[in-house]
């Protein structure tokens, strides 16, 4: 499992727009892949009161998140969504 001390500090956000990501949630780890975010309030209400299970990767200094496939609230089309983030 990924050493969770190493999740802790500052991350600067690399590929997505700051105002399409606004969540109230607390986060699990399930195992060295996956997460789980229990989330409480969300801009996107179909995510309000649901647990999302999510893919992440955690190496050398960066954070990869992948959500999906689901439903673009924008676009009505399927997609697979990526955050990548570097800590800073």
């Amino acid at each position: 499992m990924a050493d969770l001390k190493d999740l802790l500090g500052t991350w600067a956000p690399l590929s997505w727009k700051k105002e399409t990501i606004a969540t109230g949630d607390t986060v699990d780890v399930l195992d060295d892949e996956k997460v789980i975010h229990h989330v409480d309030v969300s801009w996107n209400q179909a995510f309000t009161k649901t647990d999302l299970i999510r893919i992440y990767k955690l190496a050398n200094g960066m954070l990869t998140i992948t959500a999906g496939p689901e439903i673009d609230p924008f676009s009505g089309k399927e997609v697979i969504h990526r955050l990548e983030f570097r800590k800073v």
